[in-house]
């Protein structure tokens, strides 16, 4: 009897004692594992050193050689992996024995779902990585970028929200697009006061359109997003206005909403080189109404400026969007401006520097805070034309209508106008502003300490230059 007793304590002992002996051997091997980790931080001379290395984000197990990509850090060089593009690589001159084991464990360790979640900024590292193309795009990856953001997205993160949101709603390189999961993202409680993600939920309920309710909800959202100062907003309240969903339509509240946003959003392309993602979607609808007569009386001329405007811009954004994203309204642009080409018999031909391409392109090159200057002014009294190089520190926005061409140019331009009957320039060349048109004239121009404005060149033109008098104030 006592000896069963004493078998039954034993028995009941064994297992404590071996659970601390085992806990005790993981935090030891956690320590272990911590320590192999230093070794992919700052470690350019191990990783040169090495023959074999592992990175235990991916888990692959490759020769040293294939390491080309580093990251600078505090004290050192890392090496980042050539599979995955992770800062986790360990090379086996550390004196670690590199298997797929190892990597495997510490892939856990470090990795896994619980660090994240105790972790959120290796988490946030990892998406940023992802977003930004450091890391190669595979199923795999992709799905890490996907889980990673939905644990943040669980902590409060609103940013998580908008990637996921922005991820489902133009679709992934191995998951399609789902606007259902895309709108649950973007009405996330985090996004409640956050402009763009309104404006994308806003748009989805108008494109799914399966209850009435959802204009109304989207016009609500497009309100506050601009209550907020969203310009993005202002196209999709010109959309309501248009097309009467929840208001009643009326095309010139419409096309008004359209040109103010577009007199904000045009100097912020042509002198800012921003509003790239807000400018070519308010060009494009503005050329809708004009091409139409909505709104607006019907002119070609200014439809075909402001398609020409709105397709540079979109070339612009699918540098950061992808082509994908463009091709519906990249393949509706081609076909308007082919279509106004061909009424008007114009074709696509290399920018002529000439008064009218002058006057096509003042309004882009009107106020700047950059100073440019007036050189090399020359004028040809038989001919009456003028010349001269205008240098700007920024490239410039040139359009040229009639050769259905619109483009940043960079260095001095050389501009070769006709028909001049009358010139006046300054010993001062240096101007901030342009004004004025083929009519009127033109005037270069920058204000001063006491707010007048200081006229440095003026140029006048005439179809008739019987009576050219030119004056020079150098």
């Amino acid at each position: 009897m006592e000896k069963d007793e004493t078998l039954n304590k034993e028995s009941k002992k064994s297992p404590v004692t071996k659970k601390k002996v085992v806990r005790k051997s993981s935090k030891a091997r956690l320590a272990l594992l911590n320590q192999y980790r230093e070794h992919a931080i700052d470690n350019e001379i191990e990783i040169v050193q090495s023959n074999q290395c592992g990175c235990f984000f991916c888990r692959h197990v490759f020769d040293a050689r294939d390491v080309q990509d580093w990251m600078d850090g505090e004290h050192g060089v890392t090496a980042l992996c050539p599979e995955c593009g992770m800062d986790a690589v360990i090379g086996d001159a550390s004196g670690i024995e590199i298997d797929k084991p190892l990597m495997k464990e510490m892939n856990l360790a470090f990795y896994g779902e619980t660090y994240m979640k105790d972790n959120p900024e290796a988490a946030r590292t990892y998406c940023i990585r992802y977003i930004d193309g450091k890391i190669a795009h595979k199923a795999k990856s992709e799905a890490l970028f996907l889980h990673y953001l939905s644990i943040l997205e669980q902590e409060g993160d609103a940013n998580a929200s908008l990637a996921l949101g922005e991820f489902y709603r133009l679709g992934g390189d191995f998951v399609g697009q789902d606007l259902n999961l895309a709108l649950s993202h973007f009405e996330m409680p985090a996004l409640s006061a956050h402009p763009h993600a309104l404006c994308a939920a806003g748009a989805i309920r108008l494109e799914k359109m399966d209850d009435p309710s959802d204009t109304s909800l989207a016009f609500e959202y497009f309100a506050k997003a601009s209550a907020l100062g969203s310009m993005e907003a202002s196209y999709y309240i010109a959309d309501c206005y248009l097309h009467g969903y929840f208001v009643k339509s009326d095309p010139n509240i419409a096309v008004r909403i359209l040109e103010n946003a577009y007199d904000t959003l045009s100097r912020r392309f042509a002198i800012e080189r921003n509003g790239w993602f807000e400018f070519p979607e308010v060009a494009y609808r503005l050329g809708l109404c004009y091409q139409k007569g909505l709104g607006v009386k019907q002119d070609e001329e200014w439809a075909l400026r402001f398609f020409l405007h709105a397709d540079l811009a979109m070339r612009i954004r699918q540098n950061f969007l992808g082509q994908d994203h463009e091709s519906k309204m990249a393949e509706d642009l081609a076909k308007r401006i082919t279509a106004i080409a061909l009424s008007h018999n114009l074709s696509h031909n290399e920018i002529v520097y000439d008064a009218d391409t002058f006057e096509d392109s003042v309004a882009e090159m009107g106020e700047s805070l950059e100073e440019r200057t007036i050189e090399n002014v020359s004028f040809d009294p038989d001919g009456n034309e003028l010349s001269f190089d205008m240098v700007c520190p920024s490239p410039c926005l040139i359009t040229d209508i009639g050769n259905l061409s619109a483009a940043f140019i960079t260095g001095p331009i050389t501009w070769h106008l006709k028909d001049v009957a009358s010139y006046k320039i300054s010993s001062e060349n240096k101007f901030t502003n342009i004004s004025g048109d083929y009519d009127s004239g033109f005037k270069f121009f920058y204000t001063n300490d006491d707010g007048d404005d200081v006229t440095v060149f003026e140029i006048y033109f005439a179809r008739d230059p019987s009576n050219v008098e030119v004056t020079d104030k150098k």
